[in-house]
């Protein structure tokens, strides 16, 4: 899903380029534009499509570039606002 629209999908055609990642980005450009990704308001973090798409979308990408289960992460970092996912 779009890094600046959760709801919406991701597409090489949005004029926003912080809302995408390709794949021949330097490492520099890929962490800045992660830093950037929206998240969601709530103080808490779970697997939450509909209410959570923003931190939805961040846990599929984590579980998709580490090679693990959604629920590893949920796990890892449910102690963690989502203002601190990033420090």
């Amino acid at each position: 899903m779009s890094l600046q629209n959760p709801n919406a999908k991701m597409t090489k055609s949005d004029k926003n380029q912080n809302a995408i990642v390709h794949v021949a980005d330097s490492a520099d450009v890929i962490r800045k534009i992660i830093f950037g990704i929206v998240t969601d308001s709530e103080n808490s973090m779970s697997f939450d499509q509909e209410n959570q798409p923003g931190i939805a979308n961040l846990l599929n990408i984590y579980a998709a570039t580490t090679n693990k289960s959604i629920e590893e992460p949920v796990a890892q970092f449910s102690h963690l606002n989502n203002c601190a996912l990033f420090k």
